[in-house]
């Protein structure tokens, strides 16, 4: 006799739900809808919504289907928006445990609704509207919804709910600022209700991070098209203990970052050690330690970590509010034994950065690499920080990535952070050489590293550092462009600013070195690595020669780098036609081939006081950051990564 099998339990709510789709007639659609609706919002507390019951049968239903069903789609909404409401008009909470639960299953059934119909490719924005509200009452009916999410949002209970729910409806397919939900967030601010969030203690780690990536993606919501309330009250905003509590946060978010980076590779594993684990492979039952090949790209694919999405809203704070700035500054000479880890923000984020700059080997590691150059040079056009950054007392000891080779060498001492900073732009320059070289980007780190020399320059303060490292790398960047000058040629509107923008870091420190230079050894081994690279200076002297340039020919209307002209080599060819005949002698005198790096150093020091530079006025200045209009196109695309990063683990 053959045993029949168990029947399948569904739920009541799935089972309304795949009939609700699966009908053809009109009328019998419409009792089904009622069914769910009625199940779902007035015996909330009975049944709880099954989510991926409806995505599932959203995704499985054609567009045309969809669409033939709006005004059924229309009451959902019309029930869910109901019910969201608190049903008296003077009181803003939910009375019984019923009423709560029918309110938290509105919040859901309606996210869960919006998200699917966005991940439908072929409805367009007005058809989603329509499906939700009718055109006819989009206005008024999202308005009241965005008005709803408000006090759902004041509320401990529903503020995970509404969060989700206001990040579903501001992403939508990914597109930001071609999401026309957003204009209604911008008619109804909920800026300081998002700010009240981060700022709570009751709020979770979860709930902080949401209100965060939600006040992010509204502050750059078509920011340059006009006027945008959540990025004008982010740039206006002045209460200290929030703003900590945001410092605190990031401080953490990068720590965990660097934390998932450092698990690539033992930075710390000694010959010994490192032996002695691969040996233990040998021997059977001996713990393997997992290997992880750095270089290649499949190793990467998930680096940076999706954290790294939350990062816009820090550069925003830093690039537009003064107080942040005040805060940040401060933090960095808190030493009381009470301080938050908000003063940890700046020395986590020059550690990640590092690692950034080193793992850069995807589309998504470059677009979260150019906004911490962004958010570097920004910081570095601030002189009340970079005066709190030099002085001694701020000294601090930040740990760098060394997991690729070459290592900077390290530092036990605790030491300025301008050198970190420093640091970290020498780690971009030498790990980011590659045949496509992007040199906008090149040109950031160039633009970080004159900021700190001018500002050293102009406060004459001689900065204790590595200087050797500098010189080596900037000549070693110049060498590369000598190499593919074939292929850097054939895009002159980046390839002069950046070749301008290079040798206006070798004229500064030639000329004005000896104000910022700790010691005369670093002046000299300057002169040193200007004297070997005299090839590859005469090549591109040669280039720029023949090319005819003129001022800023060559050069975008939009560029603010100083013009590229033979006049920016004169020095340089000065110092290698000076010193080329001092060595030849050198080496007659020694019959010798080739002198030692010691032997030219020490001609140096006996032939540079016969040396005679030509004065260059101006080399400290320069434009001041503005994202307008050149980072314009990247901040909208940046603003499509980080929701493509950030939004697949909400739901989970």
């Amino acid at each position: 006799m053959q045993q029949r099998g168990k029947p399948v339990f569904k739920e009541k709510f799935v089972e309304l739900s795949e009939a609700l789709f699966k009908v053809n007639h009109e009328k019998e659609w419409k009792s089904n809808a009622l069914q769910l609706t009625t199940l779902v919002l007035a015996l909330g507390i009975v049944c709880d919504i099954n989510t991926k019951c409806i995505f599932d049968l959203i995704h499985d239903t054609s567009e045309e289907t969809l669409l033939g069903r709006r005004n059924d789609f229309n009451r959902i909404f019309f029930a869910c928006l109901e019910k969201m409401t608190p049903s008296s008009a003077t009181t803003t909470t939910i009375v019984t445990s019923v009423d709560q639960s029918r309110q938290l299953n509105a919040i859901i059934l309606l996210t869960c609704l919006v998200r699917s119909l966005f991940g439908k490719k072929r409805l367009s924005q007005f058809n989603i509207i329509d499906l939700l509200t009718g055109l006819d009452k989009a206005d008024t009916s999202m308005g009241n919804l965005i008005s709803s999410l408000e006090p759902l949002l004041h509320q401990q209970t529903t503020k995970p709910y509404a969060l989700l729910l206001a990040i579903t409806l501001s992403a939508g397919n990914d597109n930001v600022n071609q999401n026309s939900f957003n204009g209604y967030f911008m008619h109804h601010d909920l800026s300081n209700t998002l700010l009240s969030i981060i700022s709570d203690d009751l709020s979770s780690h979860k709930e902080v991070r949401n209100a965060t990536m939600l006040l992010s993606m509204l502050s750059n919501y078509n920011k340059y098209e006009s006027r945008n309330p959540y990025l004008h009250a982010l740039s206006h905003y002045k209460q200290d203990s929030t703003l900590e509590k945001i410092m605190v946060l990031f401080a953490d978010i990068l720590q965990e970052m660097t934390w998932k980076y450092q698990q690539l590779k033992d930075e710390d594993e000694s010959f010994a050690k490192g032996l002695a684990t691969y040996m233990s492979g040998w021997f059977p039952g001996s713990a393997k330690t997992p290997y992880v090949d750095i270089d290649k790209l499949e190793s990467l694919i998930s680096f940076p970590p999706v954290e790294s999405a939350l990062l816009p809203l820090l550069y925003d704070l830093i690039n537009t509010n003064s107080h942040f700035i005040l805060l940040l500054t401060r933090s960095i000479t808190n030493h009381k034994k009470d301080a938050n880890k908000g003063t940890l923000l700046l020395p986590n984020l020059l550690t990640f950065a590092s690692y950034i700059f080193q793992h850069n080997r995807n589309d998504r590691s470059f677009v979260y690499t150019k906004l911490l150059l962004l958010i570097l040079l920004r910081l570095c056009e601030e002189p009340a920080l970079l005066t709190v950054l030099a002085n001694q007392e701020s000294h601090k000891v930040v740990r760098l990535c060394c997991q690729r080779p070459p290592p900077l060498p390290k530092s036990k001492s605790p030491r300025s952070l301008l050198c970190t900073i420093m640091d970290d732009t020498i780690l971009f320059i030498k790990h980011n050489m590659r045949k496509k070289l992007d040199m906008a980007t090149y040109r950031l780190s160039f633009s970080v590293i004159h900021r700190i020399l001018s500002f050293l320059y102009k406060r004459r303060i001689r900065l204790d550092y590595h200087w050797n490292e500098l010189w080596c790398t900037l000549t070693a960047i110049l060498h590369f462009s000598v190499i593919h000058l074939d292929t850097l040629k054939a895009k002159p509107q980046d390839f002069h600013p950046f070749l301008s923008s290079l040798l206006r870091l070798f004229n500064i420190c030639v000329v004005h070195g000896e104000i910022f230079l700790h010691d005369t050894k670093s002046f000299d081994s300057l002169f040193y690595e200007i004297i070997r690279a005299s090839d590859d200076f005469m090549a591109l002297s040669h280039y720029v020669t023949e090319s005819h340039l003129v001022g800023r020919k060559g050069q975008s209307s939009g560029d603010r780098s100083p013009p590229l002209s033979g006049h920016s080599f004169s020095n340089l060819k000065i110092i290698c036609n000076h010193f080329k005949p001092v060595l030849d002698e050198g080496m007659e005198t020694h019959q010798i081939k080739y002198l030692s790096p010691d032997q030219v150093l020490a001609l140096i020091q006996e032939h540079f006081a016969t040396l005679s530079l030509e004065p260059v006025d101006k080399l400290d200045h320069f434009t001041p950051y503005n994202e307008i209009p050149n980072e314009m196109g990247y901040f909208r695309y940046l603003l499509r990564i980080v929701v493509g990063d950030y939004m697949p683990g909400l739901y989970q």
